[in-house]
Formats: structure tokens, sequence, C-alpha cells
């Protein structure tokens, strides 16, 4: 039991812890937040804002730094959207778009009234895992904010390098910058999964953007994200099939799984009562994919296995249900008429290892960025009448080229 004079020793000590934790934290703001700016999309026929998100100054010549998915409208609508800076201290400013990497959702802008502004330093060696670090934004539009939070190292699971973050990242903070200690940048907010879990991108893509740095801002805007789209996703589907699929077993088939520590699986199995066909399920897929625009994300991986019994159902009735399956929805997939043409669809029979079955193959382009393509396989095989394995594949933002390969393989790996 602790007395009066126990008491009096714990408030004494917290009186002095508090003021001294929370000394780092003000001397990180001090250093950093003549460089930190919010970001303005305005609308250009209303006059007022659009979207907001946060930057920061990352060169002598005043170049600001944010994610491409806060000024995504300039490359959508160029001329329908401007953008603003607004500093710490009230000034403001135009910025234009000098550069962009679609693929780590970064931007970088000329910022005229920047150029006396000393920028931070960018770290390029990633914190130990443990170590505080310290967010910087302007969330909900409140003003200045800075934000501690715990490194937590790269997301080994994910098709694009993010930092784990520990700590509260919430939305008009987009594009600011995360520091060490020290105030230099190692990450860039990105986005949030809530409950204290937040994201990064890495500073070292940071300063590659830096050191391709245009002198004249970007002209043709979805020229360069279709280029850049398609050899970043055609690189990501080499790297893949480089690894290869481990082999999963379904019942007697032996099935593409998972890719190495990029593309987990999970399987659940249904067999309620009421059901007339039993499913064991394996489904496997990327947690992560490219912004393109407010309409349209891209560059996710996804394919699943369903191994189906007959239960209380005749052979006939089984296989009519099957056979309707190789049709496909495809409402989930995002882009519509003014982004993306209609699929085009191809049915064949096949028989690859002893396994007999039917496919339907569809892709379908993206009409602003011609070399890439969405691509949906579905196949049921047929060799027996009361047993099915239905698998599907969904690659999206891909080279034509690239996406049969892939399909292929994924074909062939399934026996």
């Amino acid at each position: 039991m602790i007395g009066f004079n126990g008491v009096a020793l714990l408030a004494l000590a917290w009186l002095i812890a508090s003021p001294i934790s929370a000394q780092p934290t003000q001397d990180v703001f001090a250093r950093t937040k003549h460089a930190l700016v919010q970001v303005r999309i305005i609308d250009t026929a209303g006059g007022a804002k659009g979207a907001i998100g946060s930057g920061f100054v990352a060169t002598k010549d005043g170049h600001i730094v944010t994610n491409y998915h806060v000024i995504s409208e300039l490359t959508q609508h160029p001329g329908k959207y401007r953008a603003e800076w607004l500093d710490t201290f009230g000034k403001s400013g135009v910025l234009e778009l000098l550069d962009i990497d679609i693929a780590h959702d970064l931007a970088v802008l000329s910022a005229p009234g920047r150029e006396k502004i000393e920028p931070l330093p960018i770290e390029l060696s990633q914190p130990s895992k443990g170590k505080r670090i310290y967010s910087l934004g302007n969330p909900f539009d409140l003003g200045p904010t800075i934000v501690e939070g715990t490194f937590n190292g790269l997301i080994e699971k994910s098709l694009y390098r993010h930092v784990h973050l520990t700590a509260s990242i919430n939305p008009g903070m987009s594009g600011g910058p995360a520091v060490n200690g020290e105030g230099a940048v190692i990450g860039v907010n990105v986005a949030s999964a809530g409950e204290q879990i937040g994201f990064l991108v890495p500073a070292e893509f940071v300063n590659k953007l830096l050191e391709r740095q245009r002198s004249e801002p970007l002209k043709k805007f979805k020229a360069e994200i279709n280029r850049q789209l398609a050899a970043n996703q055609d690189e990501i589907l080499a790297r893949l099939e480089a690894i290869g699929f481990a082999s999963a077993k379904l019942g007697s088939y032996s099935v593409p799984g998972a890719i190495g520590e990029t593309i987990s699986c999970w399987s659940s199995t249904d067999q309620a009562k009421k059901r007339v066909i039993n499913a064991t399920t394996l489904t496997c897929q990327s947690d992560d994919s490219v912004f393109v625009s407010s309409e349209l994300s891209t560059g996710a991986l996804r394919y699943s296995h369903s191994l189906r019994r007959a239960r209380n159902i005749s052979s006939m009735r089984f296989w009519t249900l099957n056979t309707q399956s190789i049709g496909f929805d495809w409402e989930f997939l995002s882009g519509d008429e003014d982004e993306v043409t209609n699929f085009e669809c191809r049915t064949d029979l096949i028989t690859h290892a002893k396994l007999k079955r039917k496919t339907r193959l569809c892709l379908r382009r993206y009409k602003d960025y011609p070399d890439i393509y969405d691509l949906v396989l579905r196949q049921i095989s047929l060799n027996h009448s009361r047993t099915a394995l239905a698998s599907t594949l969904v690659l999206t933002g891909v080279s034509d080229e690239k996406a049969l390969s892939f399909a292929q393989s994924f074909i062939e790996r399934t026996q």
C-alpha cells in the first residue's frame, strides 16, 4: 500500500519526467517546421480547395515533395485544377508539377518563393526497430502537427516497399515528412490502417526521384504514367516468376500457392448443412496496389482455388452449377467505361498434366494508358463427375505480354 509520501514521490517523478520526455518532440518540430507545407489542390472553376495534403522542402531550389495521390488531379484533369503551398507561418504560393513516381506514390513540384528555405536532409539508412520517429503534416486541415511514433521496419509481405509506423497518420498528413530525432527525413507519410498503424514511403525513393529531377515541368502526364506503370509492373511480375509458385495441395490437386514472402495465402472451408456443394478455398493475394486516380487503382495480384464436392445433388446439377461459374463478375475491379475498355474473352478446352479443364481468359485495356491491361483467368477441372477444382487469377495494371506469360505459368502449375 502506498502512503502519502509514496504518492508525493510518484507525483514529483511525473512532474519531472513529463517536460523532459516532451522536449525531444518540441525540438524536432522547431527544427523542421520551416520546411513543412500544406499542399492545396484548387478547383479552378470554384476557386476553393478540392483536396489537401502535406509536403516538405526537399532541395535547395525550394522544390516540394509530396504524395502522388495528393496531386493526382493535376495529372488526370490538367487545367481544371491548380496547386498551391501554405507554410507554417501563413505564407503561400503556387506549385507546378515537375515529376512523379507513381509506383511509390511520390511527386516533386517547383515552389517559387521557397528557394531560400533550408531543405530537410534525406537520411537513406533506416533507423533500428523500435526507434522513435516523428511524423509531420496537416491533419484534417487543422494546421501544422507533429506526431510521435515507433519505427517498425519494412513490411516484408508487400509488392511495394513501405515502412510500418506505429502512429496516427490522419487525412491531410499524406505527403508530409517522417523524420528522426535529428530532423532528417526517413520516409514520407502515405497511408493509414487505423489503430495506430501507419505507412511510409522509404526515403530512398525520395532520393531517387530528386536525382532524376526535371528542370522543366512534366507536360505529358498520362504518357509518363503509362511508361512508369508498364515498367514497374513488368519488373514485379518478372521478379515473382523468378521466385515461382510454391505448390499447395487441395485434395488430389496440386495448385499454385504462395510466392516467397510477398504473396501469402489463406484457407477456409464452407460446410454449411444447407449447402449443396462443399468447398475448400485457398486465396492468395498482394496486400497493396498503385493509386492512379480517385476512380482507378491498379497493380494488384490475386488468385484463388476452390475444391468443390457435390453434396445431396445429382452430378448433372453439380456440373450445371460449376459451368455457370466459369463466367466472371468483375464489378470488384476499379475503373469505369471512361477508364477501361470492355473485357474481351476467349473460352477453351485444354488438357495439361492429365488435367482436363475449361478456361476463360479475359483482357481489358486502360484507355488513357495503352500499354496497360487487366487480366482475369477462370478455369475449372473436368476430370471427375462429383468433384471439381475451380481457379481464378486476377492481374491488374500489367502489359498484355507479361500478363499472358504469368497466366500460362499459372495454368501449367495447376495439376
